[in-house]
């Protein structure tokens, strides 16, 4: 079929494996088949290898293409059987209509492609399995037809191969990059593992050796060889990619093939040398001839189990399977009745009993489960002997020559009647990934035959084994990172370095950290973000991207009516790729903030504890030391003193205890405040009367200061306040059912009376204003003296506090909070007006209250 007919073609794949018949459309990429239910296109038999083989999807024009089909996996291991095209057996061969593969012989398949739309109208829709992805879908839509030169097909086959090795770094083979000069220009991991002088030796090297002159030779971009370095065998792909003029080549060990292939070649060499031995003594000695056949057929029954046993372990699933399958085949060949499997356990350095055994007999079950509770080091007992020697030991006779030192399972031993123990080292890497015992009820002579056959199987199964130990570790270490990231409560995204956001997993919070409603994948960030939220992430993505390091950023979004805070933190995971982990910290800011609150008032108490000492310390002392005087004179000379001289020292005595009761009563009081235990006790009150005899008291206790009292209430709560005469008489006004709380009242009125006098020293009077409206009443009281700075009026009304500026006139700091507090449960308000060395004007409004 030519290309140009290959323009909206349709491929399929018809599968028969004899019993059923099963019609694939093959529209994807990459298509894996195999007998693991995980493969694309899953085949069952036993025959099969779980990853038996792969096909390739080879563009030839923008709407046109074929299939390429590829012996084992994509990280370059072979299948076991392999795969025959027309017959022919092939590593990789690209399809063509009518072409027929054979995958074992039971199960055939012939690749189909049709052009016309009638031409596959046979095919059912429900019996067409359909692998088109929907990127492919998209791609299908275009429609561009032409012809293309063969070498345009093959740079698009070459393409095609660079794709699927566009991600060495996760191959487990080694593959190595140079240039037409001889350059290295990579290495994956595994090949420095592998070639660990590589770049010291460069074209020296046995993979690189000749590797110029054989691509500048070859008509094809693609050539295949075998090397050796260091006793190991690889078979190279060397392909030429002209658009970059790189040779990239990929390594696959074949070592333990080769070696198998050499044992087989070497047993059939030694059989046929065998049979022409004896075939010419056949007239001599028939008995010679029979004894060769039966050896023949000993020697073809060794390969076929050594075949057998490496089979079925590389068909297991899992170390311990892969052991009872190796356990199992060895007993049943050399017919030993039972078998175990002991581990090194290189944390502890000791031998610990593997899962898997086996047993022909019920007898033993008591040995397995004495050994289930022990453990051997080296040195100790026949699996410690074995796996510090790395040889076979062969015990004729248990009873004469027991090596087990475990009491308990010797006894066990002796006691079944065990007669003969057989322990053989499996090692890979020259390490002891396993050894087994076997024991037999039965006297066993040591048998060269058999110690040999087991040193070969042992050979083959160890890497096999190791193998699958380190598959075990990798799929346990991904069950662990995935348990990890489903236990992680936050929100993961993974976003691409021009800022779209590639795919997510979710948090158990449903309160998703990007303002969207619809589908994110594909988005940039400026279109699910706010700009602020957006600049700030999008500049912590470059700075990762530079610096290759975590970045840090917070940021915050209104959801659902609530301002939500969200920390991001931003770290490449690939090349061209990042991981952002956002976690919500609202309850983390809040805590922040209430820590920050907490240390504020924690401050201010510490203020507060500092203010209180510094008061009693003169407020309290000074009161204690004039009782102390007092007391110790009148004690000392009270009996030559008349009674007037008695007198003032008693008075001086009452005074100073007065005073400290005063204090003590404030501090209460303002504690009391504080705590929420003051309570408002309102009563009617004649408020103009009640302010008269306010001034009248005040004045009895200053000398020095004139009290100018003035009431400034509306006439009958109606017109202007208009000044009236200080006579209550002459008052027309109905302010007799004022209700207020009489005693916080008065609280108040005396603190701001008392220290406008105190706080005035150079001056003679005070005003005192009264001004009452039908809701509330006004009292403004104003002094000529001191003044308050600027800088210290909000802090007026603070405990203890006191002005800078107060010099030597007393006080304790308590007055103008106690004032505060009782103005506040009033629900009313104080202002202050203050201007140095003119005065302070304090502003009381109180609402009436319900009696």
């Amino acid at each position: 079929m030519s290309i140009n007919n290959l323009d909206n073609a349709r491929h399929f794949l018809i599968v028969e494996d004899g019993k059923s018949k099963s019609i694939i459309k093959l529209e994807s990429e990459a298509c894996s088949i195999g007998r693991d239910p995980r493969n694309t296109i899953v085949l069952n038999s036993t025959k099969i290898s779980r990853y038996h083989a792969f096909l390739l999807r080879i563009p030839i024009t923008n709407n046109a293409y074929q299939f390429r089909i590829i012996d084992g996996d994509p990280q370059g291991n072979r299948s076991t059987n392999g795969f025959k095209v027309n017959g022919n057996v092939c590593l990789s061969y690209d399809l063509e209509d009518g072409d027929r593969i054979a995958f074992a012989d039971d199960i055939t398949a012939t690749y189909n492609i049709s052009i016309e739309q009638n031409n596959y109208n046979f095919v059912p829709d429900e019996e067409v399995t359909c692998l088109m992805s929907s990127s492919d879908r998209a791609k299908s839509s275009s429609h561009q037809t032409g012809a293309i030169s063969a070498e345009e097909r093959r740079e698009l086959i070459q393409n095609s191969l660079e794709r699927l090795a566009s991600i060495p770094e996760l191959f487990s083979a080694p593959i190595v990059e140079m240039d037409l000069k001889g350059n290295i220009t990579y290495l994956n991991p595994v090949a420095l593992k592998y070639f660990p002088d590589i770049k010291k030796n460069k074209l020296q090297h046995p993979v690189l050796s000749g590797i110029i002159a054989l691509v500048e030779k070859a008509e094809q971009d693609v050539s295949v060889r075998e090397v050796t370095v260091d006793k190991r065998i690889f078979e190279q792909s060397i392909h030429l990619i002209a658009s970059s003029q790189t040779i990239r080549c990929y390594f696959s060990e074949i070592t333990e093939r080769k070696q198998a292939e050499n044992d087989l070649k070497k047993a059939h060499e030694d059989l046929e040398n065998r049979v022409v031995e004896r075939t010419s003594q056949l007239a001599a000695s028939n008995q010679n001839l029979k004894s060769e056949i039966i050896r023949r057929k000993q020697v073809e029954r060794e390969i076929r189990f050594l075949h057998q046993i490496i089979q079925s372990a590389s068909k297991a699933e899992d170390f311990t399977e892969a052991i009872f399958s190796a356990l199992q085949e060895i007993s049943e060949y050399i017919s030993w009745a039972y078998a175990e499997a002991w581990i090194p356990d290189l944390k502890e350095n000791k031998l610990k009993l593997s899962p898997a055994y086996f047993s022909n007999t019920s007898e033993i079950a008591i040995l397995r489960k004495i050994s289930q509770k022990i453990s051997f080091a080296s040195n100790v007992g026949i699996p410690g002997q074995v796996w510090a020697t790395k040889q076979l030991v062969w015990i004729e006779d248990l009873a004469t020559t027991m090596i087990e030192i475990v009491s308990h399972r010797e006894k066990t031993i002796s006691r079944l009647q065990l007669q003969t123990a057989l322990g053989v080292p499996i090692i890979a890497d020259e390490k002891v990934v396993a050894v087994f015992i076997f024991f037999d009820f039965a006297n066993r002579p040591e048998n060269e035959e058999t110690l040999r056959l087991l040193q070969s199987v042992a050979s083959q199964i160890g890497s096999i084994l190791q193998k699958k130990k380190s598959e075990d570790a990798l799929r346990s270490s991904m069950a662990t990172n995935r348990a990890l990231l489903d236990t992680i409560p936050d929100w993961m995204f993974r976003i691409s370095e021009d800022c779209k956001l590639i795919n997510f997993k979710a948090s158990k919070d449903t309160r998703v950290p990007l303002t969207c409603t619809s589908d994110i994948i594909g988005k940039r960030l400026d279109e699910v973000l706010p700009p602020e939220v957006a600049d700030v992430m999008t500049n912590s993505i470059i700075a990762a991207l530079a610096t290759q390091k975590v970045q840090l950023c917070e940021y915050h979004l209104s959801i659902d009516g609530e301002t939500r805070y969200y920390e991001a933190r931003i770290a490449v995971s690939d090349a061209r790729e990042l991981m952002a982990i956002i976690r919500d910290i609202t309850e983390k800011k809040r805590i922040e903030q209430e820590i920050r609150n907490t240390l504020e008032q924690e401050k201010k108490l510490n203020e507060l504890k500092s203010r209180f000492v510094n008061m009693a310390s003169h407020d309290l002392r000074t009161p204690l030391t004039s009782i102390l005087t007092s007391t110790e004179l009148l004690e000392h000379y009270g009996y030559k003193w008349n009674e007037e001289k008695k007198l003032n020292h008693l008075r001086r005595i009452q005074s100073s205890v007065k005073h400290m009761t005063e204090l003590l009563n404030d501090v209460l009081l303002l504690g009391k405040a504080d705590a929420g235990k003051l309570e408002l006790n309102p009563t009617e009150v004649n408020l103009l009367q009640f302010c008269y005899e306010l001034v009248e008291e005040m004045q009895l206790t200053t000398k020095t200061h004139q009290i100018m009292f003035q009431n400034n209430s509306y006439s009958e709560f109606g017109g202007n306040c208009l000044p009236q005469d200080e006579t209550v008489s002459k008052q027309p006004l109905n302010i007799n059912n004022v209700c207020l709380d009489k005693k916080l009242l008065r609280l108040i009125l005396q603190n701001l009376l008392s220290n406008a006098i105190k706080y005035s020293p150079n001056s003679n009077k005070v005003n005192f204003d009264l001004c009452c409206e039908p809701e509330r009443a006004i009292f403004q009281i104003r002094d000529f003296g001191i003044g308050v700075p600027p800088s210290e009026q909000d802090r007026l009304f603070e405990t203890f506090h006191r002005c800078n500026n107060v010099g030597l006139i007393p006080g304790t700091g308590l007055g103008l909070p106690i004032v505060k507090r009782a103005v506040d449960l009033n629900g009313g308000f104080i202002s202050v007006e203050s201007e140095i060395g003119v005065g302070t004007t304090f502003i009381i409004t109180l609402p009436y209250l319900a009696a």
